[in-house]
């Protein structure tokens, strides 16, 4: 029974005090997405440090690009930005961003899968060994975000459904990567297997993923820059908000980060029996 308490003594992960991940085993999509803030919170500068080491550079970036661009004053209603930008931009340039973005989120999930593997052993990795462990690895993320954004966006061409349906097989390969320190398609094989194990809660669970982060993002956001065009203030104060607002990115990457890391540690428990694993090494009980 998943509401029963059990014995942590002999599990390393116990070593480490206010470890989320002391008590392990197959739970329902919704745990797991609970599961998610409670690894944000465990180390939540950390996770916002790590987010920040990547995400500032381009966040200064994009702003340099929307100066250089100038501001979009044709439209006169706020409106929800897929990709977290909300100044116009050449494709190209937009293109790139795109591309750096995900390449800035996969290297976060890199980096809680880091710390996730730390936490099932009792220990506690810390930010600079983080930041080591992704580096030396760093070669991988071009061609896992190239090859899983396009079998991903060639399924969304058959509508927003079957993106996520790819995207529920490839959700967890930054963690994956991170935590078994393994090249870029087997981290991408090894995802897509643990997700297909149960795919059903794999979907759920990035789905899920999906719609909390965006609900988040949009509280954060949209507010300020509602609240300047009622004002009428110049547009220029209009670029400055939406700049500031996409602060609300070290928050809901380091959250999407987290979903992800506890989607592997979940998928492992029902695919491989992690858990029991776990606790039959502990005592010795396999040869």
């Amino acid at each position: 029974m998943h509401g029963a308490r059990r014995d942590t003594s002999d599990d390393p992960a116990a070593a480490l005090d206010g470890n989320p991940l002391v008590q392990l085993g197959p739970v329902g999509p919704g745990a797991v997405l609970d599961g998610a803030f409670d690894l944000l919170r465990f180390r939540f500068r950390r996770m916002v440090a790590l987010c920040a080491v990547v995400f500032v550079p381009l966040q200064l970036l994009d702003l340099g690009l929307a100066i250089s661009a100038g501001t979009d004053t044709a439209s006169d209603v706020p409106q929800l930005q897929l990709f977290d930008s909300g100044t116009s931009m050449p494709f190209g340039a937009a293109l790139a961003m795109l591309a750096l973005r995900a390449c800035a989120l996969f290297l976060l999930g890199m980096a809680a899968g880091v710390l996730v593997d730390g936490w099932l052993d009792g220990r506690d990795v810390a930010f600079g060994q983080v930041v080591g462990a992704v580096a030396r690895r760093c070669w991988v993320v071009p061609i896992v975000v190239l090859a899983a954004g396009f079998a991903k966006w060639s399924a969304a061409c058959f509508g927003l459904f079957g993106f996520f349906l790819v995207d529920a097989l490839v959700f967890i390969a930054g963690p994956v990567a991170g935590a078994e320190r393994i090249g870029p398609f087997a981290s991408i094989g090894r995802s897509a297997r643990l997700g297909k194990a149960t795919f059903g809660n794999a979907l759920a669970i990035c789905f899920g993923g999906f719609l909390i982060t965006s609900v988040v993002r949009v509280a954060l956001a949209v507010g300020p820059i509602v609240l300047v065009q009622m004002l009428g203030l110049p547009e220029g104060w209009l670029l400055l908000i939406d700049q500031v607002s996409s602060l609300t990115l070290l928050v809901t990457l380091p959250l999407t980060a987290c979903i992800a890391a506890r989607a592997y540690v979940d998928l492992r428990c029902r695919a491989e029996g992690l858990d029991l694993v776990r606790r039959q090494d502990a005592r010795g009980l396999r040869g």
